[in-house]
């Protein structure tokens, strides 16, 4: 138990978990180099794993600012338990391959959003053909209704 009542309040006003942390600089200043970060920071395809309240989050927000100073580098962080169809997911009444599609779908769509603001940005130098490419994403979102579809068909189809 804390006595002192200020210091009390101050702990209770520190945020928990990093995925719930807006300020870049808290999670930088608050980050304890354990030996992960310069495992993780490369090209390789990798899984991270551990307990929750480990620091998974938290070394992957740190490694992606240092990732975002590099250049024509976007990070883009999504917790996929809020997405729209992250519900969804655990619906047995849904067939698997749209409860699938539509979490995929959610998650370009979010990608989708973050590549439309920086192609936009007037302060941000592109490539002349970023519209167009962050348009054919969109693309690949409207055609996810029908893999849907066609997923859907094709499951109905095989348990019959």
């Amino acid at each position: 138990m804390i006595q002192d009542p200020e210091l009390g309040q101050v702990v209770s006003r520190i945020l928990g978990r990093s995925e719930r942390q807006d300020d870049p600089a808290l999670l930088q200043r608050t980050y304890v180099e354990t030996g992960v970060l310069p495992q993780l920071d490369n090209d390789n395809n990798q899984i991270l794993y551990g307990r929750r309240g480990t620091g998974k989050t938290h070394v992957l927000r740190v490694l992606g600012q240092a990732a975002q100073t590099r250049a024509d580098n976007l990070v883009v962080y999504l917790d996929l338990r809020i997405l729209g169809s992250a519900q969804q997911v655990a619906d047995p009444g849904r067939p698997l391959a749209k409860r699938c599609i539509s979490l995929f779908k959610d998650f370009l769509t979010e990608i989708h959003t973050a590549l439309l603001e920086v192609a936009t940005d007037p302060l941000v130098d592109c490539h002349d053909d970023a519209l167009e490419k962050v348009d054919r994403i969109a693309s690949m979102i409207v055609r996810a209704r029908e893999w849907t579809s066609r997923a859907i068909s094709a499951s109905r189809g095989a348990a019959g």
